[in-house]
């Protein structure tokens, strides 16, 4: 009778061993908000953004509140570069992200980089792509400024007189009225 108390005994001690071994490797691939901080600043997708330097950093900024994020961080990084930080929150679903942008001033712009990482990287319903910042960042400037360094803001459109209702409701653009 002792020997198989032992038996279970060992048998319970294995299954914690195998339990704890489970678990560590999810540990591992966890981020936190001074994990993604701390990463290199030239981590993420970049973008060029031409404009005032102070006014791309606001618009960064915003995008990521726009998008429901949480601020954790902002701040200066040296006299030209700024960081921001934002949180996804966990929720029923899932354990949340982490969305680091990073302006970087250059000469006419600013280079913004994004950079996300999921709270657990064994969360499948964590987002890891917010790429949708950078349609913020672009709304959220002065016309003149949103367009990325490389493609000009398109001219406006020449004034066009109104076209018959009939037209219009085809859903064709407008006619000239040039002749």
């Amino acid at each position: 009778m002792q020997v198989r108390h032992r038996s279970v005994k060992l048998i319970g001690l294995v299954l914690v061993a195998l339990a704890g071994a489970a678990f560590v490797p999810t540990l591992q691939g966890c981020a936190t908000m001074d994990s993604v901080r701390d990463e290199p600043l030239t981590y993420g997708t970049p973008r060029l953004f031409t404009g005032d330097y102070k006014t791309i950093i606001e618009a960064s900024r915003k995008a990521l509140t726009d998008g429901g994020l949480d601020i954790e961080l902002n701040y200066a990084v040296d006299d030209h570069t700024w960081m921001v930080l934002g949180k996804d929150g966990a929720n029923m679903t899932s354990w949340g992200s982490y969305v680091r942008v990073v302006v970087e001033k250059q000469d006419g712009g600013a280079y913004v980089r994004l950079y996300a990482k999921k709270a657990m990287a064994t969360n499948v319903t964590a987002k890891d792509d917010y790429r949708e910042v950078f349609d913020r960042i672009t709304a959220n400037l002065p016309r003149t400024s949103a367009a990325p360094a490389g493609n000009p803001a398109p001219a406006p459109a020449p004034s066009a007189a109104p076209a018959p209702a009939a037209t219009q409701a085809a859903g064709t653009a407008p006619a000239s009225s040039a002749q």
